[in-house]
């Protein structure tokens, strides 16, 4: 392995592992979590991954939370 590489086969699983679990709390209320929920959820789990990282894992799994704005009336 080349120098400085020891850890990423070691991040990608953890990545994959933290990616299942973000799937789940994202699904459990049907979908409307988005990064910063699903990253609270995780922290009050005692989940230790930064914001950034839980917002990366959103993207590259294709998940999207719903706005709250998006079901308020138009007038």
């Amino acid at each position: 392995m080349a120098p400085g590489r020891e850890g990423t086969c070691e991040r990608r699983r953890w990545d994959a592992e933290l990616t299942g679990r973000i799937r789940q709390v994202h699904d459990e209320p049907g979908g409307i979590y988005g990064s910063p929920r699903v990253h609270s959820v995780l922290k009050c789990e005692g989940v230790h991954a930064s914001r950034k990282r839980v917002e990366r894992l959103i993207r590259q799994a294709g998940l999207a939370g719903i706005a709250s704005w998006a079901f308020r009336c138009a007038r």
